[in-house]
């Protein structure tokens, strides 16, 4: 029960900002830890109810069998610490002083009860970790260095870039900073013809929870046009929606097609012309908890389109100087790739703006190429070659601060990345600015890994290796076909194997996260590792997991 009075106990914090994504990067947690205990949150498996001690991980327990421990639910806990020489995350339950009874962290003969360590990246535990801020101004007085980071490296090395934020205003500044990647890509992956955009990660040739992404076609003047028509083709693999409408929604993750005549800010979702929306109020772009409460009754196209579909809308409404497009992508934190292969993403193609009176009268057209109108924002994905030393920080009045970038070129092919950084600040009047970071990537003839592209099927190796939360396994398909991912252990046993996906010609890669059959965290240890390409072609090589 409630105390009465508990209105004079409470303390309304002045502000908060991100520090991790969905990427539980260590560093942003630890670099957290520094100023303040963090609260988390985090899978709750049956093993944890007989947790006495030692590092918790699924799964483990003289109580618990692989078969059986089960996933029961979330707990919220506070981080107050780490321990790196055993890659853990000291935490503060809320389960009372007995709980557990015999835990003894620092061997100093002090039972430290309510206590317990986690290990890093078990559970989920890391994603989406707030920040408070301490005090929150009103002045809007930070300024950048400059509008963007632009760095270069070659294949299989990196680049370290420092980057000042000066805090011209009277007061100190906090600011946590995450970085966000972009979805929306030119990829010969399911293309129609060429390459198509593709809405989707090809890592792991889809996309993941909770990520809201956006394609601009920015700054069309419609008033040139009678009567405006947008025209394309998509191709969609989304999770399906219920079979019936749940809490008031008819669809979880989906995609649709938005505009604005006033910049870039306000938005609305428009209705196509042909074919309908099948969902009128999706879960993912609406509901403020699970998806990213963008409104109510937000519609959309969800599930499987069977293939590459011809969209029209009437844009006669929207006839302004200067109208923006954008086709938007959202999915919430229950169901995506990793759950389903299946579920490519989105796929965009052919994409024309013309006159319905004159279809000669062409003001636009996209055939899956970047140009100076095609802009891409997104939020919720992560970079893999992108980030950060040291954030969140503090800058004081009339101080500088130097955010160090790190851009790692280790797995990536020759060619041009672009990411965010979204840099939250305790300032309330602009409490989020963007930065763009652009990665070019240049041929080394140095490296192992050429651009030369191989004759026949080649397995180019995994990095990082050793590894501990996950490692990434790159290869060479001189065609498109269906490829699998085997592992086994040293004396031959086979540990894990990953469906067989479809993929395109080219360079490409998938990841392991030390996981077994059943999706359990292994020990440490030398695995083996076999790709398969069309049931016929094998290439393996050695990977050390340490934890």
């Amino acid at each position: 029960e409630a105390d009465p009075d508990w209105q004079s106990y409470a303390y309304e914090i002045p502000g908060w900002g991100y520090v991790t994504s969905s990427e539980a990067s260590v560093k942003n947690i630890k670099n957290a830890l520094l100023y303040h205990p963090v609260s988390a949150s985090y899978e709750v498996y049956e093993s944890f109810y007989h947790y006495n001690g030692g590092v918790y991980e699924p799964f483990t327990g003289e109580h618990i069998s692989l078969e059986n421990d089960t996933l029961v639910g979330g707990h919220a806990i506070l981080l107050v610490g780490w321990d790196d020489t055993d890659s853990s995350w000291i935490c503060k339950n809320s389960w009372g002083k007995y709980w557990p009874d015999s835990v003894d962290f620092d061997n100093d003969g002090v039972i430290d009860s309510g206590y317990f360590k986690i290990k890093w990246g078990t559970c989920n535990i890391g994603e989406y970790m707030p920040f408070i801020w301490n005090d929150q101004t009103q002045q809007g007085n930070i300024a950048f260095e400059q509008n963007s980071i632009n760095t270069t490296a070659k294949q299989g090395e990196s680049v370290q870039v420092d980057f000042t934020l000066t805090n011209t205003g009277a007061k100190t500044v906090h600011f946590a900073a995450t970085d966000y990647g972009f979805y929306f890509h030119p990829d010969t992956f399911n293309a129609y013809q060429g390459t198509s955009w593709w809405c989707g990660d090809p890592s792991i040739m889809g996309y993941e929870n909770r990520v809201l992404q956006y394609l601009y076609i920015a700054g069309l003047n419609l008033t040139a046009l009678t009567e405006p028509v947008l025209e394309f083709k998509a191709n969609w693999s989304i999770e399906d929606p219920p079979d019936t409408s749940l809490y008031g929604y008819d669809g979880w993750d989906g995609w649709n097609v938005w505009v604005s005549t006033d910049g870039i800010t306000d938005r609305q979702v428009i209705e196509p012309s042909s074919p309908q929306y099948d969902c009128q109020n999706l879960y993912s772009f609406s509901d403020p908890e699970q998806g990213w409460g963008l409104g109510d009754s937000i519609p959309g196209w969800a599930g499987k389109s069977q293939g590459w579909q011809d969209i029209k809308f009437d844009l006669t409404d929207y006839s302004t100087q200067n109208t923006n497009l954008a086709f938007v992508f959202a999915s919430d934190r229950g169901y995506s790739t990793p759950d389903d292969p299946s579920l490519t993403g989105l796929f965009i193609d052919n994409i024309v703006v013309y006159d319905n009176q004159n279809p000669e009268d062409t003001l636009y057209t996209n055939y899956g190429n970047v140009d100076v109108r095609s802009l891409r924002t997104g939020y919720g994905a992560t970079s893999n070659w992108l980030s950060l030393e040291n954030s969140p920080g503090t800058i004081e009045a009339g101080g500088d601060y130097n955010l160090t970038i790190n851009c790692d070129a280790a797995n990536l092919t020759p060619g041009n990345y672009s990411s965010q950084l979204n840099i939250e600040l305790s300032d309330a009047s602009s409490s989020v600015q963007v930065l763009p970071v652009n990665f070019t990537v240049t041929e080394n003839n140095e490296n192992i890994i050429s651009n030369d592209k191989p004759e026949n099927f080649t397995l180019m190796g995994n990095y990082p290796n050793p590894f501990n939360a996950s490692t990434k396994i790159k290869y060479y398909l001189p065609e498109a076909g269906n490829v699998k991912l085997l592992i086994y252990n040293l004396q031959g046993q086979k540990i894990y194997q990953a469906e067989e996906q479809y993929k395109g010609s080219g360079y490409r890669m998938m990841h392991w996260n030390g996981t077994d059959l059943n999706g359990h965290s292994i020990g440490t240890g030398v695995y083996i590792y076999k790709v398969q390409f069309e049931n016929q072609s094998f290439q393996s090589g050695k990977l050390l997991l340490m934890k």
